[in-house]
């Protein structure tokens, strides 16, 4: 990400800019001059250095605890089970799980991806799970380890795009590329519920 003096005491490139606290960054401080700071967990009073090379909103609290700041090192997956970051610099096939799903009734319908050198999502399978209502408790649901999870290979190999339910919330749309074309596949979940209640 790129500053240009904005927020930065000069033309900055940014690694890390308040991401758990931490930041990454290199200053076009000079002519011919190049200032490479990174601080973890520093307030700004505990700073060594001269203040002036930091941004403005140094370590400011963030408004919302999910958009905790940026990170070229990271991917935020907006998962089932809430929001998480996934460093997939340390391995090239970090695979995300519950990286894209959608609730249907008290079942979830998954698709599962990887992510490739290029940082494309690439698609390794789809999967309904059963859920079931949590004891004494209202709104939760937990894994049905009695039910056996429905798995889809049709999209493996192919880039995610999109995941959306049809209007009614019985069909789950996948978005993919095939060969740099935008396709769409569908499942009819209704199929499955019944099954369920069977």
């Amino acid at each position: 990400m790129k500053d240009e003096g904005e927020k930065y005491p000069f033309p900055a490139y940014i690694a890390i800019d308040n991401h758990h606290h931490t930041y990454e960054y290199a200053l076009l401080s000079g002519e011919r001059e190049i200032t490479y700071i990174h601080t973890g967990w520093f307030e700004r009073e505990m700073v060594k250095f001269s203040q002036e090379y930091l941004p403005t909103d140094y370590m400011k609290e963030q408004e919302d605890p999910f958009l905790d700041g940026y990170s070229i090192y990271v991917k935020k997956i907006d998962s089932a089970m809430g929001y998480m970051d996934l460093d997939y610099t340390k391995d090239e096939n970090v695979i995300v799980t519950d990286g894209h799903s959608k609730w249907v009734e008290d079942s979830i319908f998954t698709v599962r991806v990887q992510l490739d050198e290029q940082n494309r999502e690439i698609i390794t399978e789809c999967e309904f799970a059963y859920y079931e209502p949590a004891a004494d408790v209202d709104n939760v649901f937990t894994y049905d380890e009695e039910s056996e999870d429905i798995i889809f290979t049709d999209l493996a190999g192919y880039e995610y795009r999109d995941l959306r339910l049809s209007e009614d919330r019985t069909t789950a749309i996948v978005t993919y590329l095939d060969g740099g074309v935008e396709k769409e596949w569908q499942v009819e979940l209704t199929q499955y519920m019944k099954h369920k209640q069977k």
